[in-house]
């Protein structure tokens, strides 16, 4: 039988996959995903009984609270691209798993019953946004009661629109009404 010494990433990884088979598909926006990845981590983690290594893992614990609060105003979100699949230290470096890693790891700690609450992790509808918020309350990962459509409304609001669309420098007249984007439009945005 062939025994590891140390935990490996092969062995991280490999768990993370298999408790993906166990989980239902769908996640709707940038917490549900969150709370999906990040909890297969927590879950290989408390597998294997040893420290989830990852890059993501250390640099949210090093920038705990400013990655708690970008994530706050993005978590309802459907734009993974900067949560999730990137590795550019400047735009979150696959913040989305270390948040949802530390989401569940504090239900787990929150919750009398252990089995339960892997049960509860494992089982997770990612496609019930009441489901995914009554899990993050009950993580406690915010300090404060969490305020859904303040966050919902506060999101929206800083979402780019298009404030003015310019005449085709061509003239051009015979413009296909199902175009759905075009160069020439000008976005506001709040940043």
């Amino acid at each position: 039988m062939f025994q590891f010494s140390k935990t490996t990433t092969i062995e991280q990884v490999t768990i993370h996959e298999f408790v993906h088979t166990f989980q239902k598909d769908g996640e709707i926006n940038v917490l549900s995903k969150a709370i999906k990845e990040g909890s297969c981590d927590f879950v290989a983690e408390l597998t294997l009984n040893k420290k989830f290594n990852s890059h993501y893992i250390d640099f949210g614990f090093k920038n705990y609270e400013q990655v708690k609060s970008q994530f706050k105003s993005k978590m309802f979100s459907q734009n993974f691209r900067d949560w999730f699949y990137n590795s550019d230290v400047s735009k979150n470096p696959d913040l989305g798993y270390f948040v949802g890693y530390v989401i569940s790891k504090k239900y787990y700690e929150n919750s009398k019953d252990k089995k339960k609450a892997i049960k509860d992790i494992i089982e997770l509808d990612f496609n019930s946004e009441r489901d995914i918020v009554q899990f993050l309350e009950r993580s406690k990962y915010f300090d404060e009661k969490i305020n859904v459509e303040q966050i919902k409304a506060s999101y929206k609001e800083n979402q780019p629109k298009v404030v003015k669309i310019l005449d085709f420098e061509n003239g051009f007249q015979n413009v296909k009404s199902d175009i759905k984007t075009h160069s020439n439009c000008i976005l506001k945005t709040n940043e």
